[in-house]
């Protein structure tokens, strides 16, 4: 946990002392292209390891009852908590901007995915401990291009203080109900409460959680991560139009996790109204930062019980 903190906070130091125009876009490239060379890699690991084949059927029930159940609590505690927010939300509220994710970078993240998935049937498995390595240090240039991006946007902090105190409440009830409603799930499957813990604490961000549960603990639970958190967005694309219709609007903003800070946030908007656009910025912001905490956490909890 600690490692990945300090490679965070010095691409965040770094930030203070470099931030020309051109650093920030040559980052934002950099950024893609660690992501792109971690699935890839992600990909080859998934396939080289003749056991995570056999066993993808089990590996994708697992995945989906995790991220359904994660859906599910954290749109139930949101929406017993949604008499909170009345007074939070307004309709005069319409200053965040929507920010989306390109479709073409969606296509290049399944790319690297397939490709490296069909390189791995081609490899020898003895590259193992080679693609090991490979993840670790594509990691930790990740998490120094993600400190130095946190820096380029710390602006958004602001729309904390603007909406007040109040709307951290909606994050943590987003955490809480995901992590209340996905645990006992262990009771049911062959997985540890730390296990099952550090797949759901991904919260919808399938790329880093996965690569980080892979790194520091094992290929096939990083391949269930990745599935689980992939299966949640795309359970929240599904049921966000939806929830708001039968539940309290503030309810459309929980399925997406982390995701609601960028790739379901024009959806958000659409779905519940321009005024939970800035809660579901704020929100999705909190929710990617925690990952970085949670998902080592239960990873530690994983390797001690």
């Amino acid at each position: 946990m600690l490692i990945i903190l300090l490679f965070v906070m010095a691409g965040y130091l770094v930030g203070q002392f470099l931030l020309k125009e051109s650093a920030k876009k040559l980052n934002q490239t950099l950024l893609n292209y660690w992501l792109l060379g971690l699935l890839f890699v992600m990909g080859v690991s998934l396939t080289v390891d003749r056991e995570i084949v056999s066993n993808l059927q089990a590996l994708g029930l697992a995945s989906l009852i995790i991220a359904f159940s994660s859906v599910l609590g954290s749109v139930l505690l949101l929406s017993l908590l949604s008499p909170l927010f009345k007074t939070l939300i307004t309709k005069e509220d319409k200053t965040a901007a929507v920010h989306e994710t390109s479709n073409t970078f969606l296509i290049f993240i399944l790319g690297a995915l397939v490709l490296g998935a069909m390189g791995g049937l081609l490899l020898p498995w003895e590259l193992s401990n080679f693609l090991e390595s490979t993840v670790e240090y594509l990691l930790y240039l990740l998490l120094f291009s993600v400190g130095y991006d946190l820096y380029c946007n710390r602006h958004l902090i602001g729309l904390v203080k603007t909406l007040g105190a109040k709307v951290l409440l909606i994050p943590l009830a987003i955490i809480i109900g995901t992590l209340l409603f996905s645990l006992p799930s262990a009771i049911f499957m062959p997985y540890t409460l730390g296990e099952v813990g550090a797949v759901a604490s991904g919260f919808g961000w399938y790329s880093l959680s996965s690569i980080i549960i892979s790194s520091t603990y094992s290929n096939t639970l990083g391949i269930i991560a990745l599935l689980t958190n992939v299966f949640r967005e795309v359970i929240a694309f599904i049921v966000t139009p939806l929830v708001p219709k039968i539940l309290p609007k503030i309810s459309g903003i929980a399925p997406a996790g982390a995701t609601s800070m960028d790739t379901l946030l024009p959806l958000i908007s659409k779905s519940c109204g321009s005024e939970y656009t800035v809660p579901a910025l704020v929100s999705g912001i909190i929710i990617s930062s925690t990952v970085y905490l949670l998902v080592p956490f239960f990873i530690e909890m994983a390797h001690r019980f």
